[in-house]
């Protein structure tokens, strides 16, 4: 929901207890005072937005008062955070032993491969507009170059986008256009 939607029905809510007198909105001397939601529901049998939240941790103390977190299954031991609980079972001894050897899965290195020949692609492109002194040769063969990686960065993510698991983690394929005029056109 929208923020001023929400900001319009706690305004309206609380305008409405405080015609109710569920809010206290003065102090003893007469100042007025920030308004507390009282714990009781309205007339509707609805808490306060706010409420919810006290509740919780309300409960959550109860339940730790009465023992009730006490007799849990690995109770004071670290969590194994080295099993992935996403991975498929007939998955998991595969990707151990490539956690083991340092190795990522397929995946997860063509996207760190890309995102590193994208990096030197950058690179590439501002050490060219660094450089006056080239001829239009030169050039030229640059652009060439340039055009050459920009297509195989490319094919890495048409080939990352059918290994990768979710649709989620998808790379968009470099626009050639937009990129040649980014290595025409010097940056400012």
């Amino acid at each position: 929901m929208p923020r001023r939607y929400l900001d319009r029905r706690a305004e309206a809510e609380i305008e409405a207890m405080l015609a109710r007198g569920d809010l206290a909105n003065t102090k003893k001397d007469g100042q007025s005072a920030e308004p507390q939601p009282s714990a009781s529901k309205n007339r509707s049998g609805r808490r306060a937005p706010g409420d919810w939240q006290s509740i919780v941790e309300q409960r959550i103390l109860e339940a730790m008062d009465q023992g009730l977190f006490d007799n849990l299954r690995g109770m004071g031991k670290p969590l194994n955070l080295d099993e992935d609980q996403f991975v498929p079972e007939e998955m998991k001894m595969a990707f151990r032993i490539l956690r083991s050897n340092g190795l990522a899965p397929l995946w997860v290195e063509l996207n760190k491969e890309i995102r590193e020949d994208i990096a030197r692609m950058v690179r590439m492109r501002e050490h060219v507009h660094s450089r006056d002194d080239l001829n239009a040769i030169e050039r030229d063969h640059l652009r060439r170059d340039y055009l050459r990686r920009l297509e195989d960065i490319n094919g890495k993510i048409r080939d990352y986008n059918i290994v990768a698991p979710s649709s989620q983690v998808h790379l968009a394929l470099l626009i050639v256009e937009e990129e040649l005029a980014k290595f025409d056109q010097p940056a400012t």
